[in-house]
């Protein structure tokens, strides 16, 4: 087994509140929290691929996305009052997000990057280039909904589908 074959599992524990951060640095992998309790996330990305998947909850939590010079997926849960901070780099950021889910994206800082947005989303607020702010269609009335804050896009880019 050498170091390039090496692989890493970590078991966490659905029954206590986490407050979780992960360095990724070089390297790619597929984060599944989709059965945890998270308080907050803060992922800084690095340079390899990732898969991310989100929780359910009925507490509001935050995730802190830096993203890196590698593509990263994030998919979002049936229904969860998350909020989303995005601070760009290099690359790429997907969202998927499930339909009936209730969206806010505020771009208020594209870069040199580019922004993508589901046709569910309409338009709220122009601002200049890809800046705005965008919403699925009763987001003001839904009692769990999320917010995709990108205060920083870089170079790369963003895709809500």
């Amino acid at each position: 087994l050498t170091a390039m074959d090496a692989k890493w599992q970590i078991g966490l524990t659905p029954n206590l509140p986490l407050d979780l951060r992960v360095n990724s640095g070089a390297g790619s992998g597929d984060l599944d929290l989709s059965t945890l309790r998270l308080t907050s996330l803060q992922f800084d990305q690095g340079s390899g691929s990732y898969e991310v998947l989100l929780p359910t909850s009925t507490q509001a939590y935050t995730v802190e996305i830096d993203g890196g010079s590698g593509s990263l997926q994030v998919t979002l849960p049936q229904q969860g009052d998350i909020t989303i901070i995005v601070d760009g780099a290099s690359g790429s950021i997907r969202f998927n997000v499930p339909d009936g889910l209730a969206v806010r994206l505020e771009v208020r800082d594209e870069g040199s990057g580019s922004v993508s947005r589901s046709s569910r989303l309409n338009l709220v607020s122009d601002g200049e280039g890809d800046r705005g702010i965008w919403e699925s269609t009763g987001y003001e009335q839904a009692d769990q909904r999320v917010l995709i804050r990108v205060v920083k896009l870089g170079s790369g880019s963003i895709n809500i589908r």
